[in-house]
């Protein structure tokens, strides 16, 4: 890759990837609509520029959004069940783990939940994440705290490595209003 091109991709990788801290931030700042706008103009790059590398993750973090509302829960769903099928179709492992770590919780029926907790699990084996990286302890929370405790699975909360970040946005910067 050439110079320009590596700046240009990078530029649109820095959109995308921005325009996802700050949705997850408006999820956490309770700011949906905003959050929903972050997404949208996060999967609007994608798809102009061609570079859907981060649209599992823009599209998990449209459905915690959905799910925050409360309003919609088979949006969510439907939303973390794509950002799951995009992520396997590129082969990206954290941001499957990620979407299997939504939907888990959002699923109502309990042998979609158990089937979707052995692939969490089977993840997790399959490849190597920093034991102490937030999507690993959300990730183990949720696969052996739901077997130990079976309350664990409808509340728990989504998230990912994303979380610290937009934690760290909400803190430093002011959301817009909607």
């Amino acid at each position: 890759m050439t110079e320009p091109s590596r700046a240009v991709f990078l530029s649109y990788a820095s959109q995308d990837a921005e325009a996802g801290v700050l949705a997850d931030a408006c999820r956490i700042a309770g700011r949906t609509s905003v959050g929903v706008a972050a997404v949208h103009s996060g999967l609007e790059t994608a798809h102009s520029t061609k570079e859907r590398f981060y649209e599992a993750e823009l599209l998990r973090l449209e459905g915690e959004l959905a799910r925050a509302t409360a309003t919609e829960p088979e949006r969510s769903v439907a939303l973390f069940e794509r950002a799951l099928e995009l992520a396997r179709q590129q082969a990206a492992h954290l941001l499957e783990l990620r979407a299997l770590t939504s939907l888990a919780p959002a699923t109502q029926d309990p042998r979609r939940t158990e089937e979707l907790l052995r692939r969490i699990s089977a993840l997790l084996d399959q490849f190597t994440l920093p034991p102490e990286s937030a999507d690993t302890r959300e990730a183990r929370l949720l696969v052996f705290g739901s077997r130990a405790n079976p309350a664990v699975i409808p509340g728990f909360p989504g998230g990912g490595l994303l979380f610290g970040a937009a934690t760290a946005v909400v803190k430093r910067v002011s959301i817009p209003s909607e």
